[in-house]
């Protein structure tokens, strides 16, 4: 569909493409309806593979509606060394309350929702904010019952509390669709937030009212007791990497950079809560 159908969501991506001289993909992901299942994944690691190695590709942008928005938010939440920016139009972030269309979901994911939870969390994007470390870029409609909008908005508000580059942009009386100066506007925040080339990563990973912005730059220190909350998830999972990186290097050593960022937790915490929160958490 986004190489020949006309609609504003798919002419914008290629028209955006042409405007940057970037090479324009859309995949055919092993089906019609693939919700990005474990094959749909594994295909695209390897697409993404082959471009690099063929045509010395540095970022690779995802953009998708609906479905293809979906997709695009689990393949970011999955692979984000692989994702340099996201723009997902009226997609859905968590499989687990998504309940239509769940025969081809059932298929690509390989089971329903009772017989295998795990793999529909797995591939839900709003249980995972801390992988979103690439620019995203979200539209949703107020009255879209094909895709409800609740659960982006939700993983919109969370990254932006995260301090991730996020914009959604969200339409009050809108529904499934997006028109083209909003799709434009996602897409081209994705790009322009994006770290330049040089520095994207080249391996591929293994698989795993009025319109609102969210928009802020990133920073280190937050301010209150939710963002202290969001932010210790983030150093959780640094402190996780860092020991791991140590323990592959034969090393036992804890990365002094924890111990402060655990003691500084704790006094933001003391301060935000009125000092109650530390002495029964800790």
């Amino acid at each position: 569909q986004y190489i020949t159908n006309p609609r504003d969501e798919c002419r914008v991506a290629r028209d955006v493409a042409a405007a940057h001289r970037m090479i324009l993909v859309s995949p055919d992901y092993r089906a019609k309806t693939s919700w990005m299942g474990p094959k749909a994944e594994a295909d695209l690691v390897q697409i993404i593979g082959d471009l690099r190695r063929e045509y010395r590709v540095g970022r690779a942008f995802m953009v998708g509606g609906s479905m293809g928005a979906s997709a695009a938010l689990t393949f970011a939440a999955l692979h984000p060394d692989l994702v340099a920016g996201v723009a997902a139009m009226n997609g859905t972030a968590n499989h687990l309350e998504y309940d239509n269309f769940q025969d081809a979901i059932r298929e690509s994911f390989g089971g329903t929702k009772a017989e295998i939870p795990g793999e529909y969390k797995k591939r839900s994007a709003e249980y995972w904010p801390e992988r979103f470390t690439m620019p995203v870029g979200i539209t949703a409609g107020g009255t879209d019952q094909s895709v409800p909008p609740d659960s982006v908005m939700r993983l919109a508000r969370v990254l932006d509390r995260m301090n991730r580059p996020v914009l959604l942009i969200y339409r009050e009386n809108g529904g499934h669709s997006t028109n083209y100066a909003d799709a434009r506007r996602i897409i081209e925040f994705v790009i322009d937030r994006a770290p330049p080339a040089a520095s994207a990563p080249a391996a591929a990973s293994a698989p795993t009212s009025a319109p609102a912005t969210a928009t802020r730059p990133a920073s280190s220190t937050p301010s209150t007791l939710e963002e202290a909350v969001a932010w210790l998830i983030v150093k959780s999972f640094e402190m996780i990497r860092g020991c791991r990186r140590a323990m592959a290097h034969g090393r036992a050593a804890f990365p002094p950079q924890v111990g402060r960022d655990y003691d500084a937790f704790w006094q933001l915490l003391r301060a935000t809560s009125g000092g109650w929160f530390p002495v029964i958490a800790r």
